[in-house]
């Protein structure tokens, strides 16, 4: 497995940039899922809502994957 080099921009440096933009990809396609199924859903008092907010907390994670990833101090 090769090594990707690190991007350096001003004083932030991209350590993972593939991993980083696959979380980044991620959250968002989570957050369009989260979207969608409540508005289907009508708010989270129904289970297609808990679905939604399931999606909601799984972008978040996805995104702080994506920072930790990225702007991780090696």
């Amino acid at each position: 497995m090769s090594q990707s080099r690190p991007i350096a921009m001003g004083a932030v440096r991209i350590t993972e940039p593939a991993t980083m933009a696959t979380d980044f990809l991620i959250a968002v396609i989570c957050l369009v899922f989260a979207v969608g199924v409540e508005r289907a859903a009508g708010g989270i008092g129904t289970p297609r809502g808990l679905w939604g907010l399931s999606f909601a907390f799984a972008a978040i994670a996805a995104m702080t994957g994506g920072v930790v990833h990225g702007l991780a101090l090696h």
